[in-house]
């Protein structure tokens, strides 16, 4: 994949989307599920390694939901 971004889903009301480095520096935000992480920090290519991920959103329903992950970045 040459982004890194959720399935869209309609029953999601709000989104944030996080992604840091090794080092804790957030690299990457969005609150628009239809964007995501192509790899870079102000168009520079990231070095291929580790990374995690944060999601939070809140479904139609109200519910507020938090999800993390990681993610390998190979060039």
């Amino acid at each position: 994949n040459d982004v890194f971004r959720p399935l869209q889903d309609a029953s999601i009301k709000q989104y944030e989307l996080k992604i840091y480095n090794r080092w804790g520096q957030v690299i990457f935000t969005t609150r628009d599920i239809a964007k995501g992480w192509d790899g870079t920090l102000n168009r520079i290519p990231q070095p291929s390694g580790g990374y995690i991920w944060l999601m939070e959103y809140i479904s139609k329903s109200g519910r507020k939901h938090t999800e993390t992950g990681t993610l390998s970045l190979i060039r």
